[in-house]
């Protein structure tokens, strides 16, 4: 970023007005950027779709789905609808938004041609603008804010955003050609996101595939993949003759922790969720060192978490301590699909979010059991394995920070893209 750019930047942000720019009730903008109105640059759209057009629908996360959409993810009242000539025929480059969610963000761009409920709006584009970047700049923090503004109900749960509604917004827009400029950018940017994200993806697929080789089945005494060196077979010992549990307390001058699925144990104190706790109770909280299993709330559907730290954690939560055990080898087992769905499931009670589990049963689970060096030389290799994934994870998280940074500076003007 050269220096003209960051001081106009700077300028921007403290109100004034830099040479080449105007000031709008949109902010300050180029001078050449256009002052409009969504209705002047959309036609609402409302063509009967057919049987022979796949179903488009619009995620908050997302964007337009490209392509069929299982009947079982659609509302309740678009399944009774058997007609579909009441479905709204949607063309590539038209807008299209949930009446009831456009206000959080479900809005997007159409790339195939398909139809969308009844329920959704569809609008089609003159030549003024580029349908890839409304796609980014219907979702910029100040268009969602005006969509809210717009959408009309009792409470949030009941706002509705109609075409009426929809079409006095205002907006201001660059020449078309800095649009395709600005919408290549940002694509080549979300794209880069998208890689790392599947780089995480396949080496989560990998590593799990691993696990699945790595540990032998109950009736098996050697697994499908092994490091050579090891000849000897497996046992299979009930976890409570590995793993031994207590409950040490009294330790108030300890890290409270918290656990989070997948991730281990942090401060809570160092926690991004607001947890509200009574301080005064922290001496009846249980003991835990790094290394050590716990169960928690969630154990069900997750599995066990392994402490990073030392630390204090809720009464609720069974802590288990095991000798001569590598816990890195363990906890990818704990944390496998054979574990929470087939070995711990019989010990599963309750139902829904109020699903709990029988500690007592679960000391009599059967797992896998190898000597310490075996386990340690496959910990050791799993744990390569999740580091991978995490930096891939840190990377797309970066590249997502500079993407929504991007899309702040090019989608205001800030920065032009040159030709």
């Amino acid at each position: 970023m050269t220096l003209d750019v960051k001081q106009r930047i700077e300028q921007i942000r403290r109100g004034e007005v830099p040479e080449g720019y105007k000031r709008t009730p949109l902010g300050i903008v180029p001078a050449d950027w256009i002052e409009t109105t969504l209705g002047e640059i959309y036609t609402e759209r409302n063509e009967p779709g057919n049987d022979n057009l796949p179903l488009l629908m619009v995620s908050i996360h997302s964007g337009v789905s490209d392509g069929a959409v299982d009947e079982e993810d659609l509302p309740k009242k678009v399944k009774r609808i058997e007609d579909k000539s009441q479905y709204k025929h949607a063309m590539p480059g038209d807008l299209v938004f949930n009446m009831m969610r456009a206000w959080q963000g479900a809005i997007g761009s159409v790339r195939t041609e398909g139809m969308v409920s009844p329920a959704y709006i569809v609008a089609a584009p003159n030549d003024l603008v580029d349908p890839v970047f409304m796609d980014y700049y219907m979702k910029t923090p100040r268009m969602i804010n005006m969509l809210h503004r717009q959408s009309y109900g009792v409470t949030d749960f009941r706002l509705r955003l109609y075409w009426d509604s929809f079409s006095p917004i205002p907006c201001v827009l660059p020449p078309i050609e800095e649009q395709r400029r600005i919408a290549k950018v940002l694509a080549e940017q979300e794209r880069l996101v998208e890689l790392q994200l599947i780089q995480a993806e396949s080496l989560e697929k990998l590593r799990a595939a691993y696990v699945a080789k790595m540990f032998p089945e109950s009736e098996d005494e050697f697994p499908e993949l092994r490091f050579k060196e090891y000849t000897l077979p497996w046992e299979h010992r009930r976890f409570g003759d590995i793993f031994e549990e207590y409950s040490e307390k009294g330790h108030a001058e300890l890290p409270a922790l918290t656990i989070v699925q997948g991730s281990g144990t942090i401060r809570r104190d160092k926690s991004e969720r607001k947890l509200h706790y009574d301080k005064a109770s922290l001496s009846n909280y249980k003991i835990v060192r790094a290394g050590d299993f716990v169960v928690h709330l969630r154990s069900f559907e997750g599995g066990l978490e392994k402490a990073t730290i030392n630390g204090i954690v809720s009464p609720a939560y069974h802590v288990f301590h095991g000798k001569e055990i590598d816990p890195r080898f363990f906890y990818s087992y704990f944390r496998s699909s054979k574990f929470i769905k087939k070995d711990l499931k019989p010990h599963v009670y309750g139902i829904r979010d109020g699903r709990s589990i029988d500690v007592d049963g679960m000391k009599t689970i059967e797992i896998p059991w190898t000597s310490l060096k075996e386990q340690q030389t496959i910990g050791e290799f799993l744990e390569l394995l999740g580091k991978l994934i995490t930096i891939h994870q840190h990377k797309a998280a970066l590249q997502l920070d500079t993407e929504k940074a991007l899309m702040q500076l090019l989608l205001t003007g800030q920065i032009r893209v040159c030709a």
